[in-house]
């Protein structure tokens, strides 16, 4: 029992499977949709929930910002590496007269289709819709489409290759 108690302690022993199932309770219960063996890690951030559908065998990982004042969607198979930032709203800044944070905000929905690798420290833009089987290198930042079956890496993200 002692040996137990240090394991758990030192973090030799994972609580994740005790308090996994709490956290799919809780995603469940607040997400728009969260699919059959979704998986969100620890330290994620989901800003309004409701407007979060996340499909099938997704796995989201440690430390992402998911911000869902438009709509995302996030198809089944997907994989999103960690601290990846998805934001669905940017401010407006046309009027020099005006401070910024009173201008307000464009809001836009994105769509990640099914079986979609984003890699680590991604940031994606509002409007954006990646497409089935795309790969985004980590790093990058995607402020365009990303056509079906595509590479895509960089800051801007471009085109590296499409998958055959």
């Amino acid at each position: 029992m002692l040996k137990l108690i240090l394991g758990t302690l030192s973090f030799n022993l994972s609580l994740q499977r005790v308090l996994w199932p709490i956290s799919k309770l809780f995603w469940r219960h607040v997400l728009k949709h969260f699919g059959e063996n979704a998986r969100i890690m620890r330290g994620v951030e989901i800003i309004c929930p409701h407007n979060v559908c996340i499909g099938k065998n997704v796995y989201i990982g440690k430390n992402c910002a998911i911000y869902g004042y438009n709509t995302i969607s996030i198809g089944e198979n997907s994989l999103i590496a960690r601290d990846t930032i998805i934001l669905t709203r940017g401010h407006i800044f046309n009027d020099p007269t005006t401070p910024i944070r009173d201008q307000g905000y464009n809001a836009a929905p994105i769509s990640i289709g099914n079986d979609v690798w984003i890699g680590a420290r991604v940031t994606i833009l509002p409007g954006v819709n990646i497409g089935n089987g795309s790969v985004v290198a980590a790093g990058s930042i995607v402020n365009k489409d990303v056509p079906e079956y595509t590479v895509v890496g960089g800051s801007p993200a471009k085109t590296i290759k499409q998958r055959s």
